[in-house]
């Protein structure tokens, strides 16, 4: 750590005060000063030279070293000190140079807050403000801009600009502040659409549908089936039989994995335990056009993914519209060793002769 610098390492600082508005009601009032300080610090190019990088540091990462400060007091109860700061980049074993903004309080100041941005002297003469508004609480923060002054690295002479507003709240002013701060720490029930309609579906209190699968009768509300599904939406308002008996057979298709599927109509929530229906649940999404459930169950099968299983993800996929999914299985499956006179492959070319060609072409990329 570089211990403190002497004099010569800082220049003439430079300030402008003056007070924006005072705001005053009834109730509350708001007080705003705004200080512009620019500090100029000469031999820069030396300056940086003295934060040597330890390649060897404990745990391969350097330590910040701090170059120069500069201190700015606002009044009796607070003040600013600008710092110039060697910032490791441990990843590539070199510093960034870059400005702090640090505030020490010396009384009870919480109704303060400063709006503050950096700015550097460009060779034209005109100072470069590339940074928005940053909004911080007075007592005892600190932040700066890590690699703000890696492009003057070479100058014999840098000037550095900080221009902050100060502001106090006073009143009823200080106490909206506080309240619109603890927004951040609101927490949004666990109640949603998608909870309350699966709840009302178990408790029957909206269910008048049944839906058959293997002998099993799982209820669902009619317009939550209407409003996912186009399949269902034809079912349910044209004149078919499913339309007047309120019953739904599904066919070839497990009586889990309808749950599960009825469930996330309601819900739109992919649970956990889907993760080993995904494959299932993601043919039936395909077959009554439920394309969330589709990215889900796709989602969900690329995490899973093994590469033992690509030839059987392969053609579902492709039927589901799953492109993330089919373009893993087609890489897979093409690296396989003596693919053409695998099984599974010769079947491939039975089934969907396209398909088995666009493998083919992957193969010999």
């Amino acid at each position: 750590m570089a211990g403190a610098q002497p004099d010569s390492a800082m220049a003439d600082a430079e300030t402008e005060t003056g007070e924006i508005a005072t705001l005053s009601n009834v109730r509350s009032s708001t007080v705003e000063q705004r200080h512009r300080v620019t500090w100029t610090v000469d031999d820069f190019s030396s300056l940086v030279k003295t934060a040597d990088y330890d390649e060897d540091a404990k745990d391969g990462k350097a330590g910040w070293q701090f170059l120069a400060t500069h201190e700015y007091r606002v009044n009796d109860k607070i003040k600013f000190v600008l710092t110039i700061q060697a910032c490791p980049d441990d990843d590539n074993k070199r510093y960034d140079y870059g400005i702090y903004l640090k505030s020490v309080s010396e009384a009870n100041v919480k109704d303060y807050f400063v709006e503050y941005t950096f700015a550097v002297r460009r060779a034209d003469g005109k100072f470069y403000w590339p940074k928005i508004y940053m909004t911080k609480k007075v007592p005892h923060f600190g932040h700066g801009y890590s690699k703000l002054l890696n492009d003057f690295a070479d100058k014999s002479s840098v000037t550095m600009g900080c221009d902050f507003k100060l502001i106090r709240r006073c009143g009823k002013a200080t106490e909206i502040t506080t309240q619109m701060a603890q927004i951040r720490n609101l927490k949004r029930p666990s109640e949603t659409l998608g909870s309350d309609l699966e709840r009302m579906r178990k408790t029957a209190k909206s269910a008048d549908v049944n839906l058959v699968s293997e002998g099993k009768i799982i209820q669902a509300a009619s317009y939550v089936l209407r409003a996912r599904s186009k399949v269902f939406e034809a079912m349910l308002t044209h004149d078919m039989r499913e339309k007047k008996t309120k019953r739904i057979e599904i066919e070839d298709v497990r009586a889990p994995v309808v749950e599960a599927f009825v469930a996330f109509l309601h819900s739109d929530a992919f649970e956990d335990d889907y993760a080993e229906l995904a494959l299932e649940l993601m043919i039936m999404a395909d077959r009554y056009e439920v394309k969330s459930l589709i990215y889900e169950c796709e989602k969900s099968l690329l995490k899973t993914f093994d590469k033992k299983n690509a030839f059987n993800l392969l053609e579902s996929a492709v039927q589901c519209g799953a492109e993330q999914l089919k373009k893993l299985c087609i890489a897979t499956v093409a690296n396989i060793k003596n693919l053409k006179k695998q099984k599974e492959f010769k079947a491939l070319e039975k089934r969907d002769p396209a398909l088995a060609l666009a493998v083919c072409k992957r193969f010999m990329c």
